[in-house]
């Protein structure tokens, strides 16, 4: 019955934890599974699958009792939520646990459609509130690490259910992160409409009694939409609010405030100004040891560089770009940094080293469809043309 919640294998260990057994017993009881052929054994004998009839027969015959199914159920996601939060999480060091949470995504993913499935979420209602409560739990825990290693799709998945189930639950705070989530990759993805949606809905859940310093977060997403609509003035006023009501606060809301300055700046063309905010920033991600962004900070001026045909400074920013962003694993600034150094070598006039490092982040950015895919197929589209 354990076994039968892991959607494709489970572990020993996880096996024996949501079946609550001992190891003895789960040891005598594989062993008779597995010689009566219900029971496959994988890589090993380090994890087990079941076979997709004694699977279907749990299902049909073993589950039907409604509390059995879900004390088991509990068992099941209590389990992933203590392995995300354990190897999960939004510090500094978490990306150094991810490969964990990759090689469990499926049981993580089962964990959180069990949680979906029996909350029940309807009109801002869950009929099962432990459940939704839960879910939320999961979706903190996975917030960063589906950012992180391009399962975008996924994270917004994720976090369209968390925003219901934290509705449901009056959890206001994460009801504003959730829609902020949804609302920063849709912007990526340059669905502007629809990410101004999850925008007003993040602060409208903001509205209520929540910290000044997640309120402001809200203000950023508005400003970063209205900067890609070309609201200039707008968008700069929205981020300098933000920015004033994280001066007393932590130094990473101030590193995010003025590494979105220094874009506004690059992008209306004022270098200068670009350049102060992007070394400010730099100064203070390095001072709280922010791998991630210092990878960015260095993006930043890797394309500032470049703006300014300067393609062997852009190339050390784009390497040092490389190098904070594969320890961190934000795979999106490590396609960045190969497309930012493919553009550098094309100013050099070595199409042959910039083609298959623009075709590598071309790859990337299909794949968790960040807008600047546009920008790489543009660009290969150029320089192919100009060799052939």
């Amino acid at each position: 019955t354990a076994l039968s919640y892991f959607p494709l294998s489970a572990s020993f260990e996880s096996w024996r934890r949501v079946g609550a057994l001992s190891t003895d017993t789960l040891d005598q009881a594989t062993s008779s599974l597995t010689a009566l052929a219900l029971v496959n054994p994988l890589q090993s004998g380090e994890r087990y699958a079941l076979h997709p009839l004694t699977r279907a027969y749990v299902r049909d015959a073993l589950l039907q009792e409604p509390a059995a199914e879900r004390e088991m159920g509990m068992r099941f996601v209590n389990y992933w939520i203590e392995f995300a939060e354990r190897n999960g999480g939004e510090t500094f060091e978490s990306y150094e646990k991810y490969g964990y949470l990759e090689e469990e995504w499926d049981n993580l993913y089962a964990a959180a459609n069990w949680l979906v499935k029996t909350a029940d979420l309807q009109a801002s209602q869950a009929r099962d509130a432990e459940a939704a409560k839960l879910l939320v739990d999961l979706w903190g825990h996975l917030r960063q690490f589906t950012w992180f290693v391009g399962r975008w799709d996924d994270k917004v998945q994720l976090s369209v259910c968390a925003y219901s189930a934290a509705l449901a639950t009056n959890f206001w705070l994460a009801a504003g992160w959730t829609a902020y989530d949804v609302g920063w990759i849709l912007y990526l993805r340059d669905q502007l409409d629809d990410a101004a949606l999850w925008a007003e809905r993040c602060t409208q859940a903001w509205a209520h009694d929540v910290p000044v310093r997640d309120r402001a977060f809200s203000l950023r997403l508005q400003a970063c939409i209205l900067q890609k609509q070309k609201e200039f003035v707008r968008a700069e006023a929205l981020m300098q609010e933000a920015l004033r009501m994280w001066e007393t606060g932590d130094a990473w809301d101030r590193s995010v405030g003025l590494e979105d300055l220094a874009e506004f700046a690059h992008e209306r063309g004022d270098y200068a100004t670009a350049q102060d905010y992007y070394q400010r920033t730099l100064e203070l991600s390095t001072e709280i040891g922010d791998k991630e962004g210092i990878a960015a900070v260095y993006a930043g001026l890797g394309n500032l560089a470049l703006d300014q045909k300067k393609p062997v400074e852009a190339r050390a920013y784009f390497e040092k770009e490389s190098l904070a962003a594969r320890e961190v694993g934000r795979i999106d600034l490590v396609a960045g940094a190969q497309f930012g150094t493919a553009r550098a070598w094309a100013l050099e006039g070595r199409a042959d080293l910039a083609l298959p490092l623009a075709r590598q982040a071309q790859v990337t950015l299909e794949r968790i469809r960040d807008s600047a895919v546009q920008d790489v197929a543009a660009f290969l589209a150029e320089l192919q043309g100009e060799q052939s």
